[in-house]
């Protein structure tokens, strides 16, 4: 148990550098945004919504910073990484829609469902058989795979279809 808090106290230090930088920029862009539209009916960003997008912002740049292709100059001077870094994120900008699916759905109901089974037993451990919780587990993380491997599915087959815009003529 020791080793997963140290692990997890890790990554939380190590991730609080780039959010505490997202969550200071997304702060700034949205009182410009609110000054430039001051006047209309434009609602801006609340801090809890700008927080959350500051976290998911931060752990994406550590996800991105773990992969080897993106971080191709360890040892050279930062401007190397960072230009690198800078080309790859403007080369794959793309804004794919992403619908809702139903398995999507069925893997978020069985989560919720697991994360409320644990919390009973948590609480009293009587209540439930240890079964249940395992079964919801084991179904949760079985709606949860379909789900993800659905989701690349249908990024494969975007991705295809806009194959013959992105690839020069020849």
């Amino acid at each position: 148990m020791r080793r997963v808090l140290e692990k997890v106290l890790e990554e939380f230090l190590a991730m609080l550098p780039p959010t505490i930088f997202f969550f200071v920029w997304l702060h700034i862009v949205t009182v410009v945004r609110v000054l430039m539209a001051k006047g209309s009916h434009y609602q801006p960003l609340d801090t809890l919504s700008i927080a959350v997008w500051a976290l998911i912002l931060g752990k994406a740049v550590l996800l991105a910073d773990n992969l080897p292709a993106i971080n191709l100059y360890p040892h050279k001077p930062l401007i190397y990484n960072v230009t690198w870094k800078t080309a790859i994120y403007l080369l794959v900008e793309e804004n794919m829609p992403v619908r809702p699916s139903w398995i999507g759905k069925f893997s978020t109901t069985f989560q919720l469902l697991t994360l409320a089974v644990a919390l009973v037993t948590l609480h009293d451990g009587t209540l439930l058989h240890p079964f249940v919780l395992q079964s919801f587990i084991a179904l949760s993380a079985a709606a949860t795979v379909a789900s993800g491997l659905q989701y690349l599915y249908r990024g494969l087959i975007w991705l295809q279809k806009r194959a013959p815009s992105i690839t020069p003529p020849g």
